[in-house]
């Protein structure tokens, strides 16, 4: 996983996934093409005037738009034939995001004149901008959404991871969609993720943790009867307690 997640940030090396005829320079994470060039890159973001639901992606097939349930994802070229490959739905799966759960399609590829078929796998899906939460990834979870949850428990110590699961599935409702989220799995996925990135940080000589008990402005203060003011360190320094 930890590689999945190193491999992840590098920058695009492949085509262009509508004008294949040029090299990639931009990843969308809210496009179905994620990978585009400058000029389909404009011509994606800029004609489409459209409301589209959090569920709906946007390809764009010779001069039309078609509309398809399929999870945004970076697809690779998977044979050198110049008719393209058709990109359809695949494995249905649950994908939880910062707007509640969706009901979504892994993107399959598929080329017409070879024969030579693709399906999503861990690394594609990590590459893109997401976290498998079960072996054969039935749910998955944006990274983005465990960054945003820790971001939040940062300023907000207080909020429960209860409350946090509440509001997606509030944002669920109003995005017309329904299902329960799961708290457990969530904080299963969440931890390995946070597991592979401190990997990923010590391997890159980075500083995965900083105290904030230790910093010049505390994190957390506690004021118990005798009006004494704790510090809370969570810290490897340190340990667990107070200082």
């Amino acid at each position: 996983m930890t590689a999945n997640l190193l491999a992840a940030e590098r920058p695009p090396c492949q085509p262009c996934q509508v004008f294949r005829h040029t090299k990639a320079v931009v990843r969308c994470r809210d496009c179905l093409a994620q990978l585009l060039c400058g000029g389909c890159d404009q011509a994606v973001h800029n004609i489409i005037f459209k409301p589209l639901s959090p569920v709906v992606g946007v390809t764009r097939k010779d001069d039309s738009y078609c509309y398809d349930r399929l999870l945004p994802m970076a697809m690779p070229e998977i044979c050198a034939c110049q008719t393209g490959c058709l990109a359809g739905p695949g494995k249905m799966v649950i994908v939880m995001g910062m707007n509640g759960r969706h009901q979504l399609a892994l993107p399959s590829l598929r080329c017409a004149t070879c024969q030579a078929t693709w399906n999503a796998g861990l690394p594609d899906l990590v590459a893109s901008g997401y976290w498998p939460a079960t072996p054969n990834f039935e749910t998955i979870y944006s990274t983005d959404l465990f960054r945003s949850h820790s971001k939040i428990k940062l300023r907000a110590p207080g909020l429960s991871r209860q409350a946090f699961l509440g509001m997606l599935e509030d944002r669920t409702v109003a995005f017309g969609r329904t299902g329960p989220i799961c708290g457990d799995t969530f904080q299963k996925a969440f931890l390995e993720l946070q597991h592979a990135e401190y990997r990923k940080e010590n391997l890159c000589g980075g500083e995965p943790f900083t105290c904030y008990a230790c910093r010049p402005q505390m994190h957390a203060v506690s004021v118990d009867g005798n009006r004494e003011t704790v510090q809370i360190c969570n810290c490897n320094k340190h340990g667990q307690g107070i200082i």
